[in-house]
């Protein structure tokens, strides 16, 4: 008999005496199970860790568990892509006040016609007339184009993490 037929024969002890005391199987009572294992074998918690793979049961994340993991992912690769995202809103924000300018329009104006044309939702409200504010409005719309994929490419990149965490 090698030491891990020990092993799996005190698992199953503690297993049993999970049962018989009421407590459900859950993952941390296995947790439990699994650091008495160390404490009361010779095997190292590597060695352990191998053996007992597989035998943990899955358990399913709750929505709560789930919104916290895609926030975090989404934190992780905002802080990775942030200088470009921030570069992009300051050329829309430039190109737009410009317009505005030209255009003679309060700031508050130039920036709901920069956020309406960057987002291409175009109200139409506002409508540059000079043909240097029309070409900044195309840039802005382009770079607002750019700006939203840049997005959503995050939010995938986000939801994919999360399900990869899920998955492990």
């Amino acid at each position: 008999m090698n030491d891990l037929d020990g092993v799996s024969g005190d698992r199953s002890k503690l297993s049993l005496r999970q049962e018989a005391s009421g407590q459900p199987l859950t993952r941390r009572n296995h947790f439990n199970a699994q650091s008495e294992l160390v404490k009361s074998t010779a095997i190292t918690a590597s060695r352990l860790g191998n053996l007992m793979e597989g035998v943990m049961p899955q358990t399913e994340l709750t929505s709560a568990q789930m919104r916290r993991r895609f926030r975090l992912a989404l934190w992780a690769e905002l802080k990775i892509l942030w200088p470009i995202v921030s570069a992009l809103l300051l050329i829309q924000f430039i190109l737009g006040i410009i317009a505005g300018y030209i255009e003679q329009w309060s700031l508050g104006e130039s920036l709901y016609f920069t956020s309406i044309t960057g987002l291409t939702i175009g109200y139409g409200d506002f409508a540059p007339k000079h043909f240097i504010s029309r070409v900044g409005a195309v840039i802005i719309g382009m770079v607002g184009v750019v700006l939203m994929g840049l997005i959503a490419a995050i939010a995938v990149r986000a939801l994919d993490a999360q399900g990869t965490d899920r998955r492990s």
